[in-house]
């Protein structure tokens, strides 16, 4: 399924968010200082990636988190820009030696839960 990248740039630009298109394909929006979530649909199949620049960590069509039951959640590519807006996702990393070495995102509800050593939150919200 190719995403629609206009849609999403329209939802990049209300939510306040830096946003670039370097070309058809692809829509580069920065969250956060130097972390770039990156929608890409690929020029050869209906195939879609949504992920960090700097990670491999990224996902296609549907973010699925669990919830504080254990339930799946499905979050399509425009609620995920809202969710990590409004606070309800965050970006987590993990550093090695000072050195980011990933980034993902989860839900709020399970960051809460859990503490994983070595993993940071890294608020997109004001």
């Amino acid at each position: 399924m190719l995403l629609d990248l206009d849609q999403l740039e329209v939802t990049a630009r209300s939510l306040g968010f830096e946003h670039v298109r370097p070309t058809d394909e692809v829509l580069n929006v920065t969250l956060v200082d130097n972390i770039v979530l990156t929608f890409v649909n690929s020029p050869v199949s209906s195939d879609n990636s949504i992920g960090f620049e700097s990670s491999d960590w990224h996902f296609h069509d549907v973010l699925w988190l669990s919830d504080q039951f254990g339930e799946l959640i499905g979050w399509e590519p425009q609620d995920v820009l809202r969710g990590l807006k409004s606070g309800e996702l965050r970006v987590l990393q993990r550093r090695l030696n000072r050195e980011r070495v990933q980034l993902w995102i989860d839900t709020e509800t399970v960051i809460a839960e859990q503490h994983v050593e070595g993993v940071e939150q890294i608020k997109v919200q004001p």
